[in-house]
Order: C-alpha cells, then structure tokens, then sequence
C-alpha cells in the first residue's frame, strides 16, 4: 500500500507533460502494474500511461467515449478499462 502512495505523488507530481507538451491535471483512477513501473490512469476521458519515474504521458486510448478505471492485468500485459463507447459502460 505504501508503494501505491508513492506511486500517487508521482503521478501527481512527475506528470507535467504529454505529447502535446499539455500539463495533466486532475489525473484520475491510477493503476500501478505489476511490477512497479508503469502507472495507467484516466484523464480527458481516455486511458493513458507514464513511467513511476517520470517523464512523458502517452495516451493509450483515443476515442470520443469516456475511458475510465484502467487496471492492470495480473501479469501486467493488458489493461482492462471501462468505457460507454457502445452506449453503455462496458469493460474493454
């Protein structure tokens, strides 16, 4: 649990950039994977990701639907998340 917080304040304090040099605000729902070093989070409505240690914010999801709660699988290879893209909120 406390690697979670110190995942948070990276989130809240590294994540100052995304490919449009754009400052993030108001991250939501931030999910560490497995190993540590990468958080998933929401913002704007997609599903995006950036290293615990800093750096760039890459999106991972580009659509007019609302992509939210992104969670890592247990082996750390794929993102489940939630999105009403069909409508309703379905997870992908």
């Amino acid at each position: 649990m406390r690697r979670f917080g110190l995942s948070l304040i990276c989130l809240f304090g590294l994540l100052t950039a995304t490919e449009g040099r754009e400052t993030i605000r108001l991250a939501n729902y931030p999910s560490l994977s497995p190993d540590g070093k990468i958080l998933a989070f929401e913002w704007g409505g997609d599903i995006w990701t950036v290293p615990v240690t800093g750096g760039v914010a890459r999106p991972l999801t580009r659509h007019p639907a609302r992509d939210s709660e992104p969670k890592f699988s247990p082996d750390g290879k794929t993102i489940a998340f939630i999105s009403d893209r069909d409508g309703s909120n379905q997870i992908y």
